[in-house]
This record gives structure tokens, C-alpha cells and sequence, in this order.
């Protein structure tokens, strides 16, 4: 599989333009996709189109939202995006959200390949500080894998991992 350069689209499309509405106000933003639907998806991603001024734009094709109660008890709107074709591109986004706490989470599939070309997906995640966390290896990219992964993440986590940056990063984290 050749080595393609994320479509400037898709990415600012997930790592942008929601992760950005997401944090800024979670709730006004999930209470907007509640009222608008997909609809409000599609409004996003031709504003990403125009902002950008793209002569070839991503076709908004397999764009999708739906809601999810998980086990937790936390609802996600489970993002399905356009088909990926380079690493960073994502199959889904997982905005989850506590409404006991207010608190939000950004979960993300993405696309990438092994060091022998094969296509794997890494589990990932973006805190409310802009740090974007690699989490490992996906699950196989469908709705129902994404959503079992993210149920495991919450039930093992409370939150984004922390970084501490006085500890340099192994070879294995490059």
C-alpha cells in the first residue's frame, strides 16, 4: 500500500473543526447534532470545503451520525466519516459525553499502515489541551468493534492519559 499524505479535507474536517466545536462547548455542539442531525454534519463538512478553498474536495459520501448509549452510561455520537485513504484519516469519531459530570471525550479510528504496508487502524484520542494521544492498536474498522473499544477505554480510563514531558519518548513511541 503506497504511503498517501492525509487529504487536507478529511483532517481538518475530525482533527480541526470538531475536535474545536467538541471541547469549545460540548453541549451546545452535541445539543446541535441532536436538533440537526446529519444534516448538521453535512453543513460542517461543505464548510470545511469552502473555508479551504479546495479544488478537490472529499465527497461527503458514508458521512453519518448516530447515537449511542454505552454501558457506562455515557451517550456518544458515533461519527461515521467518508472512507479514509491515508494515515490520520479517520473511520469514526466517538464524542462521548457524561452527563453526570459534563465531561467529554474525543475517541478516534484512524487509518494507518504496518512498516510492511498493511492497513491497521490505531485507536487515538485528543484532549481538551490539544494534545493528541495514540492509544495502540484498533479494532477491525466497524461501528460495533469502534464502539466495544471505546466501552473498554472508558471502563479502563477516566480520562486522556497524561504526558509528561520530562520523560523522553522510547523508540517504540516514535
Amino acid at each position: 500500500m503506497e504511503l498517501r499524505e492525509a487529504r487536507q479535507h478529511h483532517y481538518a474536517f475530525v482533527h480541526q473543526l470538531l475536535r474545536s466545536l467538541f471541547f469549545g462547548d460540548t453541549e451546545e455542539t452535541l445539543e446541535h447534532f441532536r436538533m440537526e442531525g446529519e444534516s448538521a454534519l453535512l453543513a460542517l463538512w461543505d464548510f470545511v470545503e469552502k473555508r479551504l478553498e479546495l479544488d478537490d474536495p472529499v465527497s461527503s459520501e458514508g458521512l453519518a451520525l448516530e447515537w449511542v448509549p454505552l454501558v457506562s452510561g455515557m451517550t456518544m455520537v458515533l461519527i461515521t466519516l467518508p472512507a479514509p485513504e491515508a494515515i490520520t484519516e479517520a473511520y469514526y469519531v466517538g464524542l462521548v459525553y457524561s452527563p453526570l459530570d459534563s465531561t467529554g471525550r474525543f475517541i478516534v479510528l484512524e487509518h494507518t499502515v504496518d512498516l510492511d504496508g498493511r492497513a491497521r487502524t490505531v485507536l487515538c484520542e485528543w484532549s481538551p489541551d490539544g494534545t493528541h494521544f495514540n492509544l495502540g492498536e484498533g479494532p477491525d474498522p466497524s461501528p460495533e468493534a469502534f464502539t466495544d473499544a471505546v466501552e473498554m477505554l472508558l471502563a479502563a480510563t477516566t480520562g486522556p492519559p497524561e504526558w509528561d514531558e520530562s520523560e523522553p519518548l522510547d523508540e517504540e513511541e516514535m
